[in-house]
């Protein structure tokens, strides 16, 4: 919620796998012309789906590795959704990854929940597979999954951004 008066920003929590909380949205065709209807206020919405089409950026981390592959792709469909149609609108982000695409052991230690992670390839792959015939730019790169706590073998992280054309 968004608090005019304090310009205070709640958080909207909700399941983004949850179609009454995000409801998945075709993703639009570039149109270089802003919206013609306004968004809705922030402070009257309990639900993330009245932002479809109105959104120029999204902020993803550590967020997909704690899906399977489906519900991924599920989640990348989603936020693509509410993605303003017009050029530069994007999405971008970090996540744990793999140099080629699978599972890795979570906790470390004994490894009982499998987590999906896609490699650079892969992850592009989804997103260009999810935009389909919309023009866009995906950029990935990797380098060492580095955290003070875990040690996560063979983990890479990726940094990434989808930007629309």
């Amino acid at each position: 919620r968004l608090d005019q008066t304090q310009g205070l920003v709640d958080v909207l929590a909700g399941d983004a796998l949850d179609p009454a909380f995000l409801a998945r949205v075709p993703v639009r065709p570039t149109d270089p012309a802003p919206p013609t209807t306004p968004p809705p206020r922030l402070w009257e919405t309990r639900t993330l789906t009245p932002l479809a089409g109105h959104v120029s950026a999204i902020y993803v981390a550590n967020l997909f590795q704690l899906f399977d592959e489906p519900a991924q792709r599920a989640l990348a469909e989603a936020l693509a959704g509410l993605l303003d149609a017009r050029p530069g609108s994007l999405i971008f982000g970090t996540h744990v990854g793999l140099r080629v695409h699978g599972s890795l052991g979570w906790p470390p230690a004994d490894g009982r929940w499998p987590m999906f992670c896609h490699s650079p390839e892969s992850w592009k792959a989804m997103w260009e597979d999810v935009f389909g015939d919309v023009p866009v730019k995906i950029e990935v790169y990797a380098d060492e999954w580095v955290h003070f706590d875990v040690k996560l073998e063979g983990a890479i992280k990726l940094h990434w951004s989808i930007v629309r054309l």
